[in-house]
């Protein structure tokens, strides 16, 4: 199934400031800018957040994953790294994608930009996902804070 750029974009804000300069310190909270336009300019080894135009739906005995576009990858864009799809979600995708190159790289809406390669599975989700991404629509950015152990 063709997945297309939706129009609502997410760009990691840093979280911490050191000695160093800034960082995104993973046991805090990610705050994103958001954006909603027709094109982004993703910066030269930049990351974004996307959403696709498409809100899909998975029963309980299917899952999928989410596979970048060639042509992407040979211009230096990629997409996703973590882009498995449980069985028994609803809403649209959240795409992961990095601009690997020295120079700025512009998206636009509407372009195809991946797949969505869906797979049966033996027995049921047991009632579906039911996680923290569940029925998004909007672009969602990264739970990771809850998962660092406490106190660090």
């Amino acid at each position: 199934i063709d997945l297309h750029l939706g129009d609502e974009w997410l760009i990691p804000k840093p979280n911490l400031f050191f000695e160093g300069g800034e960082a995104l310190d993973t046991a805090r909270k990610i705050q994103y800018q958001e954006v909603k336009s027709p094109s982004i300019t993703v910066p030269a080894n930049g990351f974004i957040l996307a959403r696709t135009q498409e809100v899909i739906q998975l029963s309980d005995e299917l899952a999928a994953f989410i596979e970048g576009r060639s042509s992407f990858g040979r211009a230096g864009i990629f997409c996703q790294n973590a882009g498995y799809v449980d069985g028994g979600f609803k809403g649209s995708l959240t795409l992961e994608i990095l601009n690997a190159n020295s120079y700025p790289a512009i998206l636009y809406v509407g372009t195809k930009f991946g797949q969505l390669v869906v797979m049966e599975t033996e027995g049921d989700a047991g009632g579906g996902y039911k996680g923290q991404y569940q029925g998004q629509i909007n672009p969602k950015g990264s739970e990771l804070h809850r998962h660092v152990p406490k106190g660090k």
